[in-house]
């Protein structure tokens, strides 16, 4: 895994490997949250994939943030006196928190209150903090993927007077400032990590990274290597980016709107792939995933709580156009539509010839 730490970590970034077998070794999550820092995206990526899979050696390389990287941040406001008794349910990504309110609470006390309890929550990958009754979500890790990392409120029941905003899912604006892989790149190359796991989803950096995949695929260093990446954004600006890969050694998990960030679908994928690949009889099909009674229970996939997901004119559009889908069944669970490389290209022409 390439990601961002936090200064409350004491890993080196861009140089160090930790890992199972190296001189400062990572072997749990526990390891992960105090070499780069409780919350930070590289500990609830080495989470999300210890989750579903504890038997495939897993690596880390943390990236330095960017030169003045900036945090991204939302509010969450109460207006308001509380009339009554009840809860407010704060949500970030795919988790919330509870609050209690009882009659007479004023918003600055609910916020408060609710500060505590989000500032609880540790490995969440957010830091709150109040001003009356204004709630500030601040994210841990600074930079663009910040504003990836979705929230929204709600008081249940609703009757007490006492309003919040938003009810619905939205993102945390105001990350600013990307990082670089270049030197953490450098710090792999020659060594065989087969599963590559992005935080980056933009095209510069996973660009960088097919690069050096491919580089060491060559007859001459023989090590080949895939990359996995995530995406949670639109259809089309998913498709650019797959298009600009277009390899054979590529994939991108796609979820529209997913309230999991995009580094924790790559991760997630990463190691549900690597599990089943690892088997006796390794699985070379997995169309499917998640529904079946084999690979059910370690699909950890949540549907979007906005409601929004991908059609499925979207989804075909998404299986012409390299990306592997998840698809939200009727019952709001989620399974692998198909996976799939991001080659689907020669030169300007589609060739499927290379899918799987």
């Amino acid at each position: 895994i390439l990601a961002n730490m936090l200064d409350t970590g004491t890993a080196t970034p861009d140089t160090v490997i930790y890992g199972p077998d190296t001189p400062v070794s990572m072997t749990s999550v526990a390891d992960a949250v105090s070499l780069f820092g409780d919350g930070s995206e590289m500990a609830i990526m080495v989470k999300r994939f210890m989750d579903v899979n504890k038997t495939t050696p897993l690596y880390a390389v943390a990236v330095a943030d960017g030169y003045g990287a900036v945090q991204a941040d939302g509010d969450i406001v109460l207006t308001t006196s509380a009339t009554g008794s009840a809860t407010l349910r704060i949500y970030v990504n795919d988790e919330f928190v509870d609050t209690g309110i009882v009659t007479g609470d004023s918003p600055t006390t609910i916020a408060a209150n609710a500060v505590v309890n989000v500032n609880g929550k540790s490995a969440w990958p957010v830091i709150a903090s109040s001003v009356g009754g204004t709630l500030t979500l601040t994210a841990k890790n600074a930079g663009l993927r910040g504003n990836n990392i979705r929230y929204f409120a709600q008081i249940l029941p609703s009757d007490i007077s006492t309003t919040v905003t938003p009810l619905a899912s939205t993102k945390l604006t105001g990350g600013a400032v990307s990082d670089d892989n270049t030197a953490a790149l450098a710090t792999i190359l020659g060594k065989r990590f087969y599963y590559s796991i992005s935080a980056a989803e933009d095209e510069t950096q996973l660009s960088a990274w097919l690069a050096q995949i491919v580089q060491e695929a060559l007859p001459i260093n023989g090590r080949r290597m895939r990359l996995f990446a995530g995406s949670v954004a639109s259809l089309a600006s998913s498709i650019a980016i797959s298009t600009a890969l277009n390899s054979e050694r590529a994939e991108i998990v796609w979820l529209k709107d997913a309230d999991q960030m995009p580094s924790g679908l790559a991760a997630h994928q990463a190691a549900f792939i690597s599990l089943f690949e690892a088997q006796a009889i390794p699985r070379v099909n997995f169309a499917f995933s998640g529904q079946t009674a084999s690979t059910g229970g370690l699909w950890k996939v949540k549907a979007p709580l906005s409601g929004s997901f991908p059609t499925r004119s979207q989804v075909f559009s998404a299986l012409n156009s390299g990306l592997s889908p998840i698809v939200v069944g009727d019952a709001g669970t989620t399974y692998l539509s198909k996976r799939i490389t991001t080659r689907f290209k020669n030169a300007a022409v589609v060739d499927y010839r290379i899918r799987e």
